[in-house]
């Protein structure tokens, strides 16, 4: 075990040990920010990808907390949790759709007070008769009170989960629920540690290594796992919102997703600067977010580079189908790549460029992959002889964006196979669950952000800074290393100058 993963290791099980004191004093919100911050660190470290104890702890938290009723259920009426609230994000609409086609009726709960994040989700929950709840007090005891009312006062038959790994409202009530509703969990973080195994009776996989990953590492019955490939939902805003300079003569090249999944290689930065540096019709724009370390890695190796006029990075946006029909091509991230980005590219018939170590995993987003394909790679030279050939020729670059096109999961298709999980409990995806690529995927998420004391401190404080008290020695290493990135900064900034 490398010295730094002990390091988090130790800093865990204090978060865990805080957790199970203010529990059994019965400080139960203090006890539910230590198990938020335990839940994000196995989200962010993924040195654990799953916690019993927690568990056990949130789940006594919500029987002492709410009453859980006996109630005549409503036939086909599903209430949809979800944490992220957010039109552009994930798979809330995809799953919505589906579920009122399939003649479900929708009482949608989120934890997000900004209304106009979900503007197009409350648009679909509404046209079909569904309900549309928001939780003042998230992630608090008051939470899931709340919550626990909303179950009791609307008797739905299903529950739906779609949440963030670090999630303790959701996971808290419904693990309460046991045997009194059918629970399902989207698994959006197939790749890394949540808090939540506890809350349903299946939980919905979109490729083989998230299925692979919960019965190996979560300890998850495979009698609990299903299958089911997603499809890109239209992005909410049809309109192209432009793009922040000057295109004409230009190529685009679209990067986009969560910083982290940068961290831990710097192939992609490596990428980028093949095409820079040898491509001086391309510009490439980024659209994400990370919290500020992440942010200010990705702004010092622009300013480093000088590539301050070539290399855009924005905050997320909602016209991700405009900006993709208006781009070259698309870059992947690495060494984690976008599942749901790759099918946006393909969908608008733009070449994904990817470089991965778990070639096998990425090939289950497309459908009928093949030799010919070449655009998923698990060698770097391979993947920068594709981009000089996308970069040299517009022609194959274009042909070879319309025969992709049709390689993911259609609408109908999705609908159908919902359909069969929902009344079988099982998808014709099952029988495609292979194991390769589970170990080099395993490898990649245990070596990010090693040595970076300034992340492992903002971990800590995740949701409570206050919880930085009890780690004096992370904190002044913390305060050691933002002084010296400092000094770099400062250096980097005058010699471009």
């Amino acid at each position: 075990m490398h010295k730094f993963d002990k390091v988090v290791d130790r800093v865990f099980h204090k978060i865990k040990k805080i957790a199970k004191v203010e529990y059994i004093k019965g400080n139960y919100n203090e006890a539910i920010k230590a198990i938020i911050a335990g839940a994000y660190f196995m989200y962010y470290y993924a040195h654990k990808y799953s916690d019993r104890e927690l568990e056990i702890i949130l789940k006594n938290i919500a029987k002492k907390t709410i009453k859980v009723k006996n109630y005549e259920k409503v036939n086909k009426r599903i209430i949809f949790f979800d944490s992220l609230g957010l039109d552009n994000r994930d798979l809330t609409m995809t799953y919505i759709d589906a579920l009122t086609k399939l003649g479900y009726n929708i009482v949608y709960v989120t934890i997000n007070k900004n209304k106009k994040d979900y503007a197009n989700i409350s648009k679909l929950v509404k046209s079909s008769g569904g309900k549309i709840y928001t939780i003042m007090k998230k992630q608090s005891l008051q939470g899931i009170r709340e919550l626990g009312k909303i179950i009791n006062n609307e008797k739905p038959s299903i529950a739906f989960m779609h949440v963030t790994p670090d999630d303790v409202v959701g996971n808290a009530v419904f693990s309460a629920y046991e045997g009194k509703l059918e629970r399902y969990m989207i698994n959006l973080t197939d790749h890394t540690g949540w808090i939540g195994t506890s809350s349903f009776d299946y939980l919905i996989e979109f490729r083989s290594i998230g299925y692979v990953k919960s019965y190996r590492d979560r300890k998850i019955n495979k009698n609990k796992l299903l299958l089911l490939p997603f499809y890109p939902y239209d992005s909410p805003q049809k309109e192209f919102g432009g793009f922040p300079f000057d295109s004409e003569g230009k190529k685009v090249i679209y990067s986009g997703g969560q910083l982290y999944k940068l961290d831990g290689s710097d192939k992609y930065f490596e990428m980028a600067k093949h095409i820079l540096d040898n491509y001086k019709e391309a510009i490439i724009l980024y659209t994400g977010y990370g919290n500020n370390n992440f942010e200010m890695k990705m702004r010092t190796w622009i300013v480093g580079n000088n590539y301050q006029k070539r290399f855009y990075f924005t905050p997320e946006r909602k016209d991700v189908d405009e900006i993709m029909k208006n781009c070259y091509f698309y870059l992947n991230t690495y060494p984690v790549g976008g599942g749901l980005m790759t099918q946006y590219a393909i969908k608008n018939k733009k070449i994904p460029i990817t470089l991965t170590d778990y070639k096998h995993h990425m090939m289950q987003l497309v459908i009928g992959y093949d030799s010919d394909d070449r655009f998923i790679f698990d060698k770097y030279s391979e993947a920068i002889k594709e981009i000089d050939r996308l970069m040299a020729d517009e022609e194959y670059c274009n042909k070879k964006g319309e025969m992709i096109s049709k390689r993911v999961i259609s609408k109908s298709e999705f609908e159908k196979e919902l359909y069969k999980l929902l009344n079988k409990h099982t998808t014709k995806y099952m029988s495609d669950i292979d194991e390769k690529d589970y170990f080099n995927y395993k490898k990649i998420a245990s070596e990010r952000s090693r040595n970076d004391y300034i992340t492992l401190a903002n971990a800590i404080g995740h949701n409570n800074s206050e919880l930085r008290k009890y780690f004096p020695y992370i904190v002044l290493r913390r305060y050691v290393q933002k002084f010296k990135k400092w000094v770099i900064e400062k250096y980097t900034r005058r010699k471009n100058k």
